[in-house]
C-alpha cells in the first residue's frame, strides 16, 4: 500500500527504528529519535543494497519518488545508484576545490612563508574585500579576461589604481599557481 502524507505526519518515533513501506523499494525509516528517513533498497548482481534518499519533509513524497524512478532507471542502464550518487558527490567536492576562491587560499598559504604577517594579512583583506565577493565561488578555469576586468573597474571606480594594479598582479599569481599544481 503506498503511504500518504497523513500517515507519514502522523508516523511517531518508536523504542527501536521502523519502516513504512510505500512501494518499488522505497520506504521512509523513523529512527527512535523521530528522524524520518528516506531510503530505497534494490539488488544489484543479487545484493541487496541501500540508498539514501534524504530527510522528510526536506524531501517530499513526490520527491521521494521521483528519486526512486531515477534510481530504477539506473539500474536499467546497468549503473548502480549509490556509486552514481557518491561519483556525483566526489565530482561536486572536486568543483568546489577548483573555484577561484579555493585557489587563492591554497596560493596564500603557499606563500605565507615568504611574506610579513602583515602584507599577508593586506593581501587577504583585498582578496576578500574586492575580489571574492565577485568571482570567487567561480570555477577558476571558466573565468574570463571580462570577469577580471569588472573587478579591477570596481576597485578604479573607487580611485585606489594602486590597490587595483597590486590585485591584478596577485590575480595574475593566483592563475600561474594554479597552472601549477
Amino acid at each position: 500500500m503506498k503511504l500518504n502524507d497523513q500517515q507519514i505526519k502522523k508516523a511517531k518515533p518508536k523504542e527501536k527504528p521502523y519502516k513504512l513501506a510505500d512501494g518499488k523499494g522505497l520506504y521512509l525509516y523513523i529512527t527512535p529519535t523521530g528522524g524520518k528517513l528516506w531510503r530505497l533498497k534494490y539488488r544489484v548482481d543479487g545484493k541487496e543494497k541501500t540508498l539514501s534518499i534524504g530527510a522528510y519533509p526536506t524531501i517530499t513524497l513526490a520527491q521521494a519518488r521521483e528519486q526512486t524512478a531515477i534510481a530504477h532507471q539506473q539500474q536499467a542502464n546497468g549503473i548502480d545508484p549509490s556509486q552514481a550518487k557518491q561519483q556525483a558527490k566526489a565530482e561536486k567536492k572536486q568543483a568546489a576545490l577548483n573555484t577561484f576562491q579555493a585557489v587563492m587560499l591554497q596560493w596564500h598559504t603557499h606563500n605565507l612563508s615568504r611574506w610579513k604577517p602583515n602584507h599577508a594579512a593586506r593581501v587577504m583583506r583585498y582578496f576578500e574585500n574586492d575580489v571574492l565577493p565577485l568571482i570567487g565561488n567561480k570555477q577558476i578555469d571558466s573565468l574570463r579576461v571580462a570577469d577580471i576586468r569588472t573587478v579591477l573597474d570596481n576597485i578604479k571606480e573607487r580611485g585606489v589604481n594602486e590597490t587595483a594594479e597590486k590585485i591584478r598582479q596577485w590575480i595574475g599569481a593566483v592563475f600561474k599557481y594554479a597552472n601549477q599544481i
